[in-house]
C-alpha cells in the first residue's frame, strides 16, 4: 500500500499515546488530522483515553464551535464516532483506501484499517463529522 496510512498500520495501542511509536484511539485521530489534513486538535492531547465522559465532552465542545459538519455517510478525513446512546466509546478516522476504511487504534489490537461494519456491528450509534476546512 502506498497510501500514508501504511506507516501507522500495526503500531501498538498505548493509553494516552499520540505517536509516533504508539497511539490510543483519539491520539491517532488527532495526530492524523493535524499531520495529513491540517486540522489542529492539539488542545485535546491531555484527554484521558478511557474517560468516556471526557471524550464525549470534547466531541460536544467541538460540535458547538461550528467548525464541524455532520455527514450522512463518511468521506475522506471525517471523524467516525462509535458509541452507545449515552456516550462515545471509540473514535476513528475515515480514509479513502480500498473503497473507504476506518483508521483506528484499539486496546490489544493496535492500529488497524477496518471496514465500518467490523467496528459497528455491536454498537447502536455511529456519527460522521468533517471539519469545515475539508468540505469540497
Amino acid at each position: 500500500m502506498s497510501h500514508w496510512v501504511a506507516e501507522y498500520i500495526g503500531l501498538p495501542w498505548r493509553a494516552y499515546a499520540s505517536g509516533p511509536d504508539a497511539y490510543d484511539c483519539h491520539g491517532l485521530v488527532w495526530h492524523c488530522l493535524s499531520q495529513h489534513y491540517g486540522v489542529d486538535m492539539s488542545r485535546y492531547r491531555e484527554v484521558i483515553t478511557n474517560d468516556y465522559r471526557a471524550i464525549s465532552q470534547v466531541v460536544h465542545t467541538e460540535q458547538q464551535t461550528g467548525c464541524w459538519q455532520q455527514l450522512d455517510r463518511p468521506q475522506d478525513g471525517a471523524i467516525v464516532l462509535i458509541g452507545s446512546l449515552r456516550a462515545w466509546h471509540h473514535i476513528g478516522l475515515w480514509v479513502e483506501v480500498n473503497g473507504g476504511r476506518c483508521l483506528h487504534s484499539h486496546h490489544g489490537l493496535g492500529v488497524g484499517l477496518d471496514r465500518l461494519e467490523q467496528l459497528t456491528s455491536t454498537t447502536p450509534r455511529t456519527e460522521y463529522w468533517l471539519h469545515r476546512s475539508l468540505l469540497p
